[in-house]
């Protein structure tokens, strides 16, 4: 009897972390007979796993004793811990400018297009606590290397795109910006798969390898400037701290600091080179390249972002009468109701298009959840940084978590995030708890 019970405990256990496993193929998941079929099909499965897994989960608490004093241990570090104290504090603020917002029904159950709001964010801080809370070294590596396979999945469909003539292919993420930044995550996941597998398991390591470069042509081809130019600000970021600090750390005969040597030069003067003659029409025959050498003041694209910046700064300006909107904000899901009265119609001249964000994610939050939102999401990120460079970490499982915390964070001053993206985000910060924690398994040096 003893021995059925334990093997139905570590049956849930497993079954809740297959749940949570399973979310990595959410930029797969489509729902053609709904409106905007890519984001509702991936918000119903998303909410369907987070759901059950939080009733498992609920289940096994009460009836359990030893699975409860587990968790309690678990969650008495987790308040110990900065990262996940910032998180929780910008959820629970979150849901708080939701009250006083102008839109209460789009604040709290968000809209059709986005599937957020107060109920959608729940399901994403969802996902971040039970993966924190149930995931082990081996669950961390089986998302990673899931997500390498919905990478060349919708690298071959966007491709597919690209040669039938579509003028940048989304694939299955449903908006070119969120397959940039789907496959940044990948790039991420490559290089913890890289670093934490075995030398003699050459299939893995090989495919951590040859994934990048799908990856890089299919944010060209997708033209995802944000995802661009976050990959350059990560690059860079990660050279830098590895030229400093990769004297000790190997690969083949050479040093990662002798490595991050090369690569620095390699990025200066390619980056010198791109920035002094982007106006020749070598770059204008590169996809994506051409994108992003078009960038200047006279740029509608531009131009019309710029605008929008000055129209979201305007609403919660306290010099404007808005001084409850820059506490708290105009509520979840609102920016268009913000946009909407403040907006400038020199806009027009550039973009015909009414815009519910302001393609700037400090920009987003600061209208929507006011300052004490903005202050509490970069302290998300000051807390993210701080734990990257903890003591005892390896340095390429920090070289990896410092090139994505860069890259996101800056590609997200151009663009915004969705479900698909929201999935990477929150897995980063998880795993990121994860592997700082000396209580944890280390997957990093899992040799």
């Amino acid at each position: 009897m003893k021995r059925e019970t334990q093997q139905t405990t570590a049956f849930v256990l497993s079954f809740m972390r297959l749940l949570l496993v399973a979310t990595a193929i959410l930029p797969l998941l489509m729902a053609h007979s709904l409106f905007f079929p890519y984001i509702s099909g991936k918000v119903f499965f998303l909410r369907f796993s987070v759901t059950l897994v939080a009733i498992l989960f609920t289940f096994r608490f009460i009836q359990k004793p030893s699975f409860r004093e587990e968790m309690r241990e678990k969650l008495n570090r987790l308040l110990k811990d900065g990262l996940f104290l910032s998180v929780l504090a910008y959820f629970i603020i979150f849901v708080l400018t939701a009250i006083p917002a102008v839109n209460w029904y789009w604040a709290f159950y968000g809209s059709i297009e986005r599937g957020e709001g107060v109920v959608g964010m729940l399901f994403f801080f969802g996902f971040f606590l039970f993966s924190v809370l149930l995931f082990r070294d081996k669950d961390w590596l089986l998302f990673f290397k899931i997500g390498l396979g919905v990478a060349i999945i919708l690298f071959f469909d966007a491709m597919k795109q690209y040669l039938n003539g579509v003028n940048r292919p989304a694939s299955y993420a449903g908006h070119p910006i969120y397959l940039g930044v789907y496959f940044l995550f990948v790039i991420f996941s490559s290089w913890i798969i890289y670093f934490s597998t075995e030398r003699d398991d050459l299939f893995w390591r090989l495919c951590s390898v040859l994934i990048v470069p799908f990856c890089l042509v299919g944010i060209l081809i997708a033209e995802a400037r944000g995802a661009m130019v976050g990959i350059a600000a990560g690059s860079l970021a990660t050279t830098v701290y590895l030229a400093i600090y990769g004297k000790d750390e190997k690969w083949k005969t050479f040093t990662l600091r002798q490595i991050a040597c090369f690569l620095l030069v390699g990025l200066v003067l390619s980056g010198s080179l791109f920035l002094t003659t982007r106006e020749n029409p070598f770059w204008q025959k590169i996809p994506g390249i051409d994108r992003l050498a078009r960038i200047s003041m006279k740029d509608s694209t531009t131009v019309s972002r710029l605008l929008t910046a000055k129209v979201a700064i305007r609403s919660v300006d306290p010099r404007e009468g808005n001084i409850e909107k820059f506490f708290l904000g105009w509520g979840p899901e609102n920016f268009l109701v913000a946009w909407n009265q403040y907006f400038d119609p020199e806009i027009f001249q550039h973009d015909s298009a009414s815009l519910d964000r302001a393609h700037n994610k400090l920009l987003d939050v600061m209208v929507m959840n006011g300052i004490f939102g903005l202050l509490s999401y970069l302290a998300v990120w000051i807390c993210a940084f701080k734990l990257t460079f903890s003591k005892g970490m390896p340095v390429p499982c920090q070289s990896a978590l410092l090139f994505f915390g860069i890259s996101y964070f800056v590609q997200n001053l151009f663009v915004f995030d969705s479900v698909v993206t929201y999935i990477p985000f929150f897995a980063y910060l998880s795993f990121l708890i994860f592997i700082s924690s000396k209580d944890y398994p280390n997957v990093a040096k899992a040799k």
